[in-house]
């Protein structure tokens, strides 16, 4: 991201002359209105600039502190991590084994994630809590087209945060198949002890 934003940000040592090209570009810019050639530009509907303005700031303030809202260690559960200005403040890594059951049949298996994954992909999945739940539902789908009835999904995933042991990282007697993917907290998840 940030790379985009100073590219951007460059924009503001270029001529007058490249800004109004740029800005011609706007349905709403009227060109230079002003005799003075230093006056500055004024947006015919000042009022409206000034409400989005204030909308977008809004939102830029109160996202990233959308992680209060959440119980527990928030590097441990990331719920609420995404857009909280928090970067490259943990190191986490995990490991994560799944086991698909038929409640039915009772028939069982246990998941080869190179299978279905990538090696990037399941470094990823197995230290955040909406990737392991969506895996978990991706998983159950397609145990479905092999035969199984009612596929449970259960996993055991251990995470290790900022070079610390890892631990039990969720729930391993929780179907994972029957949870939500939700903006709330994640019952499933096994608290994060220092």
């Amino acid at each position: 991201m940030f790379p985009y934003v100073m590219i951007v940000s460059s924009l503001v040592f270029f001529s007058g002359g490249f800004h109004e090209k740029l800005l011609s570009w706007l349905p709403f810019y009227k060109g230079r209105q002003y005799e003075a050639f230093n006056a500055p530009y004024r947006f015919s509907n000042q009022s409206m600039v000034a409400y989005l303005m204030a909308i977008y700031i809004f939102f830029q303030l109160i996202i990233p502190f959308r992680f209060l809202l959440y119980p527990g260690h928030l590097f441990w559960t990331e719920e609420g991590y995404r857009f909280s200005w928090r970067v490259m403040l943990m190191e986490k890594s995990g490991a994560a084994y799944f086991t698909v059951k038929d409640k039915q049949t009772h028939q069982s298996a246990e998941v080869n994630n190179a299978e279905f994954l990538t090696a990037l992909q399941e470094k990823m999945m197995s230290t955040q809590p909406d990737l392991i739940l969506k895996y978990a539902h991706f998983l159950a789908e397609q145990y479905k087209k092999r035969g199984f009835t009612t596929p449970e999904v259960y996993g055991e995933i251990y995470v290790a945060l900022n070079g610390k042991h890892s631990t039990l990282f969720v729930d391993s007697t929780v179907n994972l198949a029957e949870q939500k993917l939700n903006w709330g907290h994640y019952q499933w998840l096994i608290p994060y002890k220092k």
